[in-house]
């Protein structure tokens, strides 16, 4: 990509209808989306100017290549379609698909929630369960509905679950007060998410059903409160 001495510093990459798209920061000249057929390649977009962004949470789905780069971009593998379709998704947290649509956190008012892109193309924003951001980040699904991790505000950063696909969500304060639990590495297995979280007590093994009731500790060793898993 760059002669000579400068380096490409690529930054991810997928296959998409034959080809094989991927990021590269050519010599720090900003990021570029580049197509690759087998035998030539070719540049679809710069994402950026010199130094800044980075790219990041690559996803395909329904016949384009998603992903973050300072902003929301989705491509088909050609130039007119890849499309910047949220500027105000920065700052990562991921994406997931489940429900027909695809999930992701953005800004709106000044504050950062959850929204959704159709298979259409159309972004809206879901339904909030706080007055304030709730930066949501974190992202898995399961048949039910998604669960990600966000800011509930007077109960700390917890555990948000969908119920039924029907874009509302219940936020489920495992770390009693304004104490975070921060779960982190959302696992569906089975029907239920599978996550690490914290308590007073440390860090240990969490299952969910969805409710709030269903949600509880996985007592890995008798009298071990802190247990710290890792890598789901």
């Amino acid at each position: 990509l760059v002669a000579g001495a400068g380096g490409s510093d690529f930054e991810g990459s997928a296959a998409l209808g034959g080809q094989l798209l991927f990021i590269a920061d050519a010599n720090l000249s900003g990021a570029r989306l580049y197509a690759w057929n087998g035998a030539t390649v070719s540049l679809l977009k710069t994402l950026s100017t010199a130094g800044s962004g980075f790219a990041d949470n690559l996803l395909v789905w329904n016949g384009r290549l998603h992903f973050q780069e300072l902003s929301c971009w989705y491509s088909d593998g050609s130039v007119a379609g890849t499309i910047e379709w949220d500027s105000s998704c920065g700052g990562g947290g991921g994406f997931v698909v489940g429900g027909g649509r695809l999930l992701y956190g953005s800004y709106g008012d000044f504050e950062r929630e959850i929204w959704s892109l159709s298979a259409a193309g159309v972004a809206a924003q879901e339904s909030e369960f706080s007055d304030f951001s709730s930066d949501p980040s974190g992202f898995a699904f399961r048949p039910a509905g998604a669960a990600f991790q966000a800011d509930g505000g007077p109960s700390g950063r917890e555990l948000a679950v969908e119920s039924a696909n029907a874009g509302t969500f219940t936020l489920v304060d495992i770390a009693a007060g304004a104490d975070d639990s921060s779960p982190y590495e959302l696992t569906p297995w089975r029907g239920d998410f599978w996550f690490a979280s914290r308590t007073t007590d440390g860090s240990g093994l969490w299952r969910s059903d969805g409710s709030v009731p269903g949600t509880q500790s996985v007592d890995l060793e008798p009298g071990v409160t802190h247990t710290s898993p890792r890598e789901f």
